[in-house]
């Protein structure tokens, strides 16, 4: 059977494990961050936190003074509450702010500082467990009034997050949430003793670990998805709507991309092409076949080949993996008759002219002669 204490022992024990797994987490994902340094200490809170918690019920049960251990419990809740604030204020911009910088320091002066000098005494007291392994305690007087103070430190962190709910910080409300409501229960006398504050602080770690490595990791990677998809919509706009045809063939010359609206000029469509051999599709150019060639034994290369009355410029490249080995072959092939045509209107009206020039010379000798 699973009594208090046991699942008391178990409920620590995962903490322990889920806070230092998340620690490791979120320092592999961006250690020089200040954020991730942030919640690293958060993580390792916990894992103090839960230590303390786990050492209390172990002293009850060997006959020794748990308060030593219950003191430390308090200072992982309060330094709990102080970095929950940290994270809170830092993730939603306010640092900037020195009255968030003084009300934090503050806070971690009067736990770390002058707390532990001004009370040599202990913060609570009539310590005892039940047969059944559940321990219970009371405050004193003092212990109350720290208590409250880490609470305020919490609600003040969930309002920020709850203002900033639609930003960065945002990501941070459910966790914040689920160790408020864990420390809160703690104080209930029929839930305390089953280590349920720790089981929420450990839930904040795990979703506190998500939020940051959504925001810092998943989000970035969605972005430039969508970027690339964005830039993938642009190209394939700019290919069919401009008079050229983009294609890629493998090593051996079979086609694995062709687009472009240089394809309709010639009544085709890239699954006419996509697929076949280059040696089969232009058997008829071979400029066109030692282009290829060329470009897949290391050169680039270039071709000029007339079809249907039409003119096209091919550029050939070699693709390279990883290795430098080619592995094909990308290129693009331009249409290029409106410019071939004003080349040979325009020779055309040259050597008229200089037919004209030629005639005008020799009449102007005939009428010397004369």
């Amino acid at each position: 059977m699973l009594t208090p204490f046991v699942l008391a022992v178990i409920f620590s024990a995962t903490s322990i494990v889920v806070a230092l797994a998340m620690l490791f987490l979120v320092l592999w994902q961006a250690p020089r961050r200040l954020g991730n340094q942030l919640m690293a200490l958060y993580m390792g809170d916990v894992i103090g936190w839960s230590l303390s918690g786990l050492a209390v019920r172990l002293a009850i049960v060997a006959g020794q003074s748990p308060v030593p251990f219950f003191r430390g419990v308090l200072y992982g809740v309060a330094l709990n509450g102080l970095l929950l604030f940290a994270l809170a204020t830092y993730f939603a911009g306010l640092w900037r702010y020195r009255a968030v910088w003084l009300v934090f320091l503050a806070g971690l002066v009067y736990y770390l500082g002058v707390l532990p000098m001004l009370v040599p005494g202990d913060f609570a007291s009539r310590f005892g467990m039940t047969p059944d392994g559940a321990y219970f305690y009371r405050f004193d007087p003092l212990g109350a009034f720290n208590f409250l103070l880490i609470v305020a430190f919490y609600g003040v962190s969930l309002y920020i997050l709850w203002k900033h709910r639609r930003d960065k910080a945002g990501g941070l409300l459910p966790g914040a949430v689920a160790v408020t409501l864990g420390v809160l229960i703690g104080v209930i006398p029929a839930l305390g003793p089953y280590s349920l504050p720790i089981i929420g602080a450990a839930l904040s770690a795990i979703l506190f670990a998500r939020a940051i490595l959504r925001h810092d990791l998943f989000n970035p990677l969605a972005e430039l998805n969508r970027q690339l998809a964005e830039n993938e919509r642009r190209l394939r706009m700019v290919i069919t709507s401009a008079p050229v045809i983009l294609f890629a063939l493998d090593k051996d010359g079979v086609f694995t991309l062709a687009e472009g609206k240089g394809l309709q000029t010639l009544n085709a469509k890239s699954s006419d092409v996509v697929g076949r051999s280059v040696y089969e599709t232009n058997r008829d150019l071979p400029q066109v076949i030692e282009a290829f060639e060329r470009a897949r034994a290391g050169e680039p290369a270039t071709s000029t080949t007339e079809i249907a009355g039409f003119t096209f410029e091919g550029r050939y490249s070699p693709i390279r993996n990883e290795q430098d080995e080619i592995v094909g072959v990308i290129g693009v092939s331009t249409d290029i008759t409106e410019r071939k045509q004003a080349e040979a209107s325009l020779s055309q009206y040259v050597s008229q002219l200089e037919f004209l020039e030629r005639m005008e010379v020799e009449l102007n000798q005939k009428l010397s002669i004369d």
